[in-house]
C-alpha cells in the first residue's frame, strides 16, 4: 500500500509525503528537491528509515560563481558533465544508468 491514498504514488512522492527535513546535513540551506541526494538514493538503492533522518543537496550549489555546498560527489559523479569524486569514493559503472534514471526521473517530477 502506498502512502498517498486514493492512486498511485511513485517513491519520490511517498518520500515527500514523508520527509520533514528539507535542510542539508552539510550546508544547512534549504534543499530543492530537483536537487534532493536522498530521494535520488532512495530511488537508486531502497528508501530506508535513515532517509528521514537527513537530506543533502545531489549536485553542487554555486551562487554568484562560488561553490557554497559540495553536494554528493559520490553520487553525482554517475550524472553526465560531473567530476569523477576525487576523494577517493568508488565508481561502479553499473550505477551509472540507475543514478541517470533516478535524477532524470526526479527532475520530471519535480519541474
Amino acid at each position: 500500500m502506498n502512502f498517498i491514498q486514493g492512486g498511485a504514488a511513485t517513491h519520490f512522492q511517498q518520500m515527500e509525503t514523508l520527509m520533514f527535513v528539507y535542510h542539508c546535513d552539510k550546508c544547512g540551506r534549504e534543499v530543492e528537491r530537483n536537487n534532493d541526494a536522498v530521494l535520488i538514493d532512495g530511488e537508486v538503492n531502497g528508501f530506508s528509515l535513515d532517509h528521514l533522518m537527513s537530506d543533502r543537496h545531489f549536485l553542487p550549489v554555486i551562487e554568484n560563481g562560488e561553490v557554497v555546498c559540495p553536494g554528493s560527489p559520490s553520487r553525482a559523479q554517475y550524472i553526465e558533465g560531473q567530476p569523477k569524486d576525487s576523494r577517493g569514493y568508488s565508481y561502479d559503472p553499473r550505477a551509472e544508468p540507475l543514478y541517470r534514471a533516478a535524477y532524470a526521473k526526479l527532475q520530471l517530477e519535480t519541474n
